[in-house]
């Protein structure tokens, strides 16, 4: 059983430019594909397919192998690999790289074995994009803006919780507000504050902790209205479904703030592994989830939310899912 804990590289997309079209190229690229959790997804022909791709999250890996690789080797001069790696998530990129050296090791060795070819060691050169010099802050921050901007959610929670438990909803029932405008009104309010955070959090995160912001601040703020309306939505369901403020806090905590760390992609990467479908299901009805790969995707790479329509749509879900039962809950207990 794979653990969440796990470092450990797990599932690489990656495409290859081979400028060299010859045996010894093809024989490389057949190593890396031998390794486990390496995905080949086709031939990449220029610099500026592969850096859109790898933008768009198509690929994590880009391989580029120039001419002249197999008559370098030949001549026993001193070739050169490039990786191109999605420098996003610092942790997988320095992983990646690791695997690289091995398998280019094992190339050399292979190739060390025929007496015909006297070479000089590969050389393996790696680039990161769109986090160059593979920061974890440039990573770790746009991802702990989607747990900061849960806070509201679970405050509109315990509100929500604190008035059964102390009694005071019994007044509001009793004046000519209607249910669903008491719910409306307490989802109004707390999305305002939801949204004065956000641009306080973003500020943060650029003037102070110098993340570079490459997106549109009109899909930054469309994907915060999306990602409240699902978190909301969430602490709304809590906090008419619980009877204390202590219980509330305890799921709250359980859904947005616990799981965020481990499952979301926040610290470790998100990635489909053998025997762990119930955990990858999990991450994914996690708002957080969705969000992060938002934050990321629109500051680091410019990425706009109809780039990310499936984040998009997932919160969009997630937010309409919860609030319909809210709803339903919110009406049986004052029924």
């Amino acid at each position: 059983m794979s653990s969440i804990f796990g470092l450990e590289v797990k599932s690489i997309k990656y495409g290859v430019m081979d400028l060299d079209r010859t045996e010894l190229s093809r024989r490389f690229v057949q190593k890396v594909s031998a390794v486990k959790g390496y995905q080949y997804r086709g031939e990449v022909r220029s610099y500026k397919e592969a850096y859109e791709l790898l933008r768009k999250g198509s690929l994590d890996l880009v391989l580029v192998i120039g001419p002249g690789f197999s008559s370098q080797i030949e001549r026993g001069e001193e070739a050169t690999i490039q990786a191109l790696v999605d420098g996003m998530d610092p942790i997988e990129a320095i992983g990646t790289f690791y695997d690289l050296r091995g398998i280019v090791k094992a190339y050399e060795d292979e190739l060390s074995s025929e007496p015909a070819l006297a070479f000089k060691p590969l050389q393996l050169i790696h680039r990161a994009r769109y986090n160059p010099g593979l920061n974890s802050t440039t990573s770790l921050i746009p991802g702990l803006m989607a747990i900061v901007l849960t806070l509201p959610a679970m405050a509109l929670a315990l509100s929500l919780s604190k008035e059964w438990e102390t009694g005071t909803f019994e007044a509001l029932a009793a004046s000519p507000l209607k249910g669903l405008e008491y719910l409306f009104g307490k989802l109004l309010a707390y999305l305002a504050v939801g949204l004065v955070s956000a641009f306080i959090t973003l500020g943060v995160a650029v003037n102070w902790f110098k993340i570079p912001f490459k997106g549109s601040l009109v899909d930054f703020l469309l994907f915060c209205l999306d990602f409240f309306l699902a978190s909301m939505g969430v602490g709304l369901f809590i906090g008419q479904s619980v009877k204390s403020q202590q219980s509330t806090m305890f799921l709250t905590l359980l859904y947005f703030i616990v799981p965020s760390f481990f499952i979301a992609g926040l610290v470790l990467p998100l990635r489909v592994r053998e025997g762990a479908f119930l955990e990858l299901l999990a991450s994914y009805a996690l708002c957080t989830t969705h969000f992060i790969k938002a934050c990321r995707g629109i500051m680091l790479k410019g990425l706009g939310i109809t780039q990310m329509a499936d984040s998009a749509l997932a919160l969009a879900a997630i937010g309409l899912i919860s609030i319909g039962f809210g709803i339903v809950s919110f009406r049986k207990r004052i029924g």
